[in-house]
């Protein structure tokens, strides 16, 4: 091309002097650099139009990738979670379970405290009760656990216990033991053997 534009210049340019003529050539190659770098710029608009097309369509498909990816990780994530939820709710129901069975035996300790208490007063009322009546000559004398006659007490319990309760005698104890003291009788017996 830079061959051509030289042999026409070599045609134009017959007399070196002639003014006109250079400006003639001047203009003229003006023209073909104008429409050479209009025509450069044109095809460099379109490939960066193309570039542009092509980056928004990659970048459309990383899009995509990526909410892809998140929606995965977010179903994973949701079912990892939910996971955790029933395991924790399993866990948070078994030991419910057992708070109410602890709580359901603690109300039955308490009631057969309750309970025990009312009789061991209900005796000692009685007692108290027998005393003034026989005028202190019956009377019911509480004996200590650690005691011989408690051991004894105890010991006759558990050999006269039905063999049918017998196996489930572990759950049977003796908390109190009360010695009935009968003066009145124990002089009157002691009279009928001397006489």
């Amino acid at each position: 091309m830079k061959d051509d534009f030289l042999d026409f210049l070599d045609e134009r340019i017959s007399n070196p002097n002639d003014f006109s003529s250079i400006m003639q050539l001047s203009t003229q190659n003006n023209i073909i650099h104008k429409t050479k770098l209009s025509q450069k710029f044109l095809l460099t608009l379109k490939s960066l139009q193309l570039l542009k097309i092509k980056l928004i369509y990659d970048f459309h498909i990383v899009g995509k990738v990526i909410e892809e990816n998140l929606l995965r990780i977010q179903r994973s994530s949701d079912a990892h979670f939910m996971q955790l939820i029933l395991t924790y709710h399993s866990i948070l129901e078994l030991e419910m379970s057992a708070a109410r069975e602890k709580t359901a035996i603690q109300k039955r300790e308490k009631a057969i405290q309750i309970m025990q208490a009312g009789i061991l007063r209900d005796v000692r009322k009685f007692s108290l009760n027998l005393a003034v009546e026989s005028q202190r000559k019956i009377s019911l004398i509480h004996v200590s656990h650690g005691s011989q006659q408690f051991e004894r007490c105890e010991k006759a319990i558990f050999d006269n216990i039905d063999p049918r309760v017998k196996s489930k005698s572990h759950c049977i104890t003796v908390q109190n033991v009360f010695k009935l003291q009968n003066t009145f009788l124990s002089e009157k017996m002691q009279v009928f053997f001397f006489l």
